[in-house]
């Protein structure tokens, strides 16, 4: 019988931040494979999972939040990005 691991709390926290912002897209493969290394950790993911996961989330989590935060919801808002940019009052709006 395969032991049970724990999944870092860190680790979770971080995870969770990403889905909670909207990061991923909801019900994509992106954030399936996020909920699932939440749920049971890396170890669990099959080899389908671990290459979305190397090659379109950990590039993604691996960035700062805010950031990748900014980004999604301008992806959201079909690519727009005024003019000028008031990073104060969409840092208020993204990070809560």
């Amino acid at each position: 019988m395969k032991k049970q691991r724990e999944v870092d709390q860190e680790f979770r926290t971080l995870l969770q931040e990403f889905l909670d912002r909207s990061v991923f897209r909801e019900g994509s493969p992106q954030a399936r494979v996020v909920a699932a290394a939440l749920q049971a950790g890396l170890h669990a993911l099959d080899q389908d999972h671990m290459k979305i996961w190397n090659e379109e989330v950990l590039p993604v989590v691996s960035k700062p939040l805010h950031e990748q935060a900014a980004i999604a919801a301008i992806l959201r808002n079909g690519g727009y990005v005024p003019r000028r940019i008031e990073l104060e009052r969409y840092r208020t709006q993204l990070l809560g």
